[in-house]
């Protein structure tokens, strides 16, 4: 692909800029173009003997020199960017105004048909849109008032056509002139203000003038029928915007029929309403058809006829050009001399072909004896040989301008895809190490949390050992705080562990129960805490709730615990309300918990992140923060949600949804799964714990369930141990010194140990269950440890084997 001098320009609000620098450039280099070649057919009729240009005549040279010399420089100026195209607009504008109605004081209406319609276009594209209609008022009427203090006498039959045509396109072009964009809508209402102008402006002609014209009636009849048809249409079908873009065409070849060259003056608006209805290729085709017609059928080199023709052409040229930029979103380069020199080989291209196409159809004339003579003939052939010429060029060049354009715009096309497609893959590869570097990042938290909770639940679960072997509680006056102080800590580290991975603490195991005696138990549980604290607490419960159901009841004994004890201790109010209903479907339990106080409830703007981790809200007390986030993963646990609502009591209110299986008479209830026997009984017990507290305890216990334990303090010494003696049961701790638990399950189990494993550890956060069961472990349990659990949990083992 050659190498592109276009470029890529949105285009503008034509209401906030004038015109592209590129467009209006092109619109002076065109006029400049076809002002040159008018005016050197001037100079050569002048200077030559040629008959045929008689009529292009003038007595003054000068007449023609000066504007051909002066449209020669602006041209090569522009080339060259001596001038802005702005500049040179409106001065090209300025000057043919003056020197345009200078021509008409000195030549009358003959020079009025030649700066007609190109001329009102110049001056209203001169100045801004808003000023548009005035300009283009200001081209139309001045003309005639010079005509009117020139000593010449008015030929009214050209003047007055013109000043119709001109006030009849004002409208529609300003409305283009001002619109932002170029749409169907704005067209459709550009053409219809077309219509009517054309109808007011001829009627009140026929009328002042008593022209009686049969046809210019008929044609005012036929615009006015058609408005009527069109007028409410805001959206026109294709099919009648081709009809009606035609019907312009056909009323000026009935014009022409009917009065000959004068309706070349009307030609501007005829070409104007086809460039309104139809895409421009088809414009532009049937617009050159009219002026084909026009210069083979009207005496085109008589005076203001000439002028007139001449005039039309330009006009279609601006027309062309002003529609062509206003239609494409992809914009050509300004033309220069280095966009002709880079783009040589279309131009050649495009003149070679269409030379080779008029040889093909012209030589089997010549061929044939045809002979072309320098008369008024020889010149009509020579001016239809230029205009085909011109048209095929000009089709040739779009064609393969066009062309450039789509390879242009597919290269571009292609270049932001690659760029996207590689963005997209920087943007995933971006995301994908972001989304492993916080999995690292969690993982090493739930690692570092998995130290934490292991050091600190050790000498925790040693204590609770020690306060249960010494019944501390018993003790007055401090034994009961002190272990209502020990289990917050406890309370915390569990908390923590469903804050750093709640995914991995979903405890399903359930049993069967009544959710009302789950509350009530719970709220008992609290009596002596509330008592403290000087909290009442209420609680009402339907039939349906103390069904029996299948149900993870430590989830909803620590979603009532952590309601109540929120309300008691940061509601500031005096009563908690607990209301529970249910209603059955099927065989399911639908649940609904609802917990409301007299405190001062929860400011609006806080409401939406109560359930956020570590969200403290607007209280003095102490706290973590975390109460109602864990409520939230909590009542996953039964498929449910809670949710705040504005209690009618005053305060804060709390409802919990959720949805429970009911109990068949097949479900294991809690009375059930107690142990019936001790399966410790007479078993020996190799246990390993590198704690020499935790040693003794737990040695004490398990000699009182008639165990009979041996103790190592590290698996090492365990495995040591095991290789001389024989044991029943395995008791391990997960973390120690030498040898941990996980190796000491592996060199056991290849070692053909098929007695129970139970591992015992203090690091509940992080994939230490799972971690643990891989290893062979039969039974994961968390310190301290609970004599009647384990009990359980080795029966229902030994039952499953």
């Amino acid at each position: 692909m050659p190498s592109s001098n276009l470029t890529i320009e949105n285009r503008p609000s034509t209401a906030g800029r004038y015109m592209q620098n590129v467009f209006v450039r092109q619109i002076v280099l065109a006029v400049t173009t076809l002002f040159s070649t008018f005016f050197g057919l001037i100079m050569l009729a002048h200077f030559s003997e040629f008959p045929a240009l008689s009529g292009m005549r003038v007595l003054n040279p000068s007449a023609g020199a000066i504007p051909f010399l002066g449209s020669i420089l602006l041209m090569i100026a522009i080339l060259k960017g001596a001038i802005s195209s702005r500049i040179a607009l409106i001065a090209l504008t300025l000057i043919l105004t003056l020197f345009g109605n200078i021509g008409v004081y000195q030549n009358g209406a003959m020079t009025y048909a030649l700066g007609s319609a190109f001329l009102l276009l110049l001056s209203m594209m001169s100045v801004s849109p808003k000023r548009a209609y005035l300009a283009g008022l200001g081209a139309s009427i001045l003309p005639v008032l010079v005509q009117l203090i020139s000593p010449l006498p008015m030929d009214e039959e050209v003047s007055h056509r013109v000043f119709a045509t001109l006030l009849t396109i004002i409208l529609p072009m300003h409305t283009l002139l001002n619109s932002e964009e170029d749409t169907n809508s704005i067209r459709w209402l550009s053409f219809k203000q077309l219509v009517i102008s054309g109808i007011i402006v001829w009627s009140i002609w026929h009328l002042i003038f008593n022209y009686n014209n049969d046809k210019g009636l008929e044609s005012i009849i036929v615009s006015t029928v058609v408005l009527l048809a069109v007028f409410r249409v805001k959206s026109p079908a294709k099919l009648l915007t081709i009809v009606l873009g035609i019907l312009p065409v056909i009323l000026f070849f009935f014009a022409i029929d009917f009065n000959g060259s004068i309706a070349i003056f009307a030609l501007p608006m005829w070409m104007l309403a086809t460039f309104l209805l139809l895409n421009l290729p088809t414009a532009a085709f049937l617009s050159g058809i009219m002026l084909l017609t026009a210069t083979l059928s009207v005496d085109t080199l008589s005076g203001a006829i000439a002028r007139g023709l001449i005039s039309a052409y330009i006009f279609y040229v601006m027309l062309s050009i002003w529609l062509y930029f206003r239609e494409s979103m992809t914009l050509s380069s300004a033309l220069s001399l280095s966009s002709l020199k880079a783009n040589s080989n279309y131009i050649f291209a495009s003149i070679a072909s269409a030379l080779l196409l008029l040889g093909i159809v012209n030589t089997p004339f010549f061929l044939a004896g045809f002979t072309v003579a320098i008369d008024d003939s020889g010149i009509r052939w020579a001016a239809l040989q230029l205009f085909i010429f011109v048209l095929l060029t000009s089709g040739i060049w779009s064609y393969l301008a066009h062309q450039k354009v789509i390879d242009f715009e597919k290269d571009k096309l292609r270049q932001e895809l690659e760029g996207r497609v590689t963005e997209l893959k920087r943007a995933n590869n971006d995301t994908e190490l972001a989304r492993k570097a916080l999995a690292d990042r969690q993982e090493k938290q739930s690692q570092v949390f998995s130290i934490i909770g292991h050091e600190l639940r050790t000498p925790l679960a040693s204590i609770r050992m020690m306060y249960d072997e010494l019944e501390l509680e018993k003790s007055a006056p401090y034994g009961q705080q002190i272990i209502e102080t020990h289990d917050a800590v406890m309370s915390i580290l569990d908390d923590l562990k469903i804050v750093t991975q709640p995914d991995r603490v979903r405890d399903n195991n359930k049993s069967v129960d009544s959710p009302a005696s789950i509350t009530e138990r719970t709220v008992r549980s609290l009596a002596n805490w509330l008592d403290k604290h000087h909290f009442n607490v209420h609680i009402s419960s339907d039939v349906d709730s103390t069904q029996s159901v299948m149900i993870n009841s430590g989830a909803l004994r620590q979603i009532v615990t952590n309601l109540v004890k929120n309300s008691a201790i940061h509601s500031q109010g005096t009563d908690v309300w607990l209301s529970m209903t249910g209603a059955t479907e099927e065989h399911y339990l639908n649940l609904s918990l609802r917990v409301e106080d007299n405190g001062k409830g929860i400011p609006k703007e806080q409401r939406g992140k109560i359930f956020d981790a570590f969200c403290r809200g607007e209280t003095t007390a102490d706290g973590t923060g975390l109460g109602l986030y864990i409520i939230s993963e909590l009542a996953n646990m039964l498929d449910g949600d809670v949710e705040y609502f504005e209690s009618e009591r005053g305060g804060a209110g709390f409802k919990l949804n959720g949805r429970l299986p009911l109990a068949t008479g097949n479900d294991d209830g809690e009375e059930e799964s107690k142990p019936t026997t001790n399966p410790l009984d007479g078993k020996r017990v190799l246990f390993a714990e590198d704690q020499l507290t935790i040693q003794a305890l737990t040695k004490s216990l398990l000699i009182k369930q008639g165990a009979i334990p041996v103790v190592a303090n590290n698996g090492l010494e365990a495995l040591e141990i095991f290789e001389n003696q024989d044991f029943d049961i395995v008791l391990t701790d997960a973390m120690m010194p030498e040898m941990d638990g996980y190796a000491l399950t592996k060199a056991l189990r290849e070692r053909a140990f098929k007695g129970p494993i139970v591992a015992v550890t203090a690091a509940v956060i992080g994939q230490e269950t799972e971690n643990l069961l891989a290893s062979g472990v039969d039974i994961v349990m968390t310190k301290p440890i609970n004599i009647t659990e384990l009990s359980r949990h080795l029966e229902q083992l030994l039952m499953s084997r």
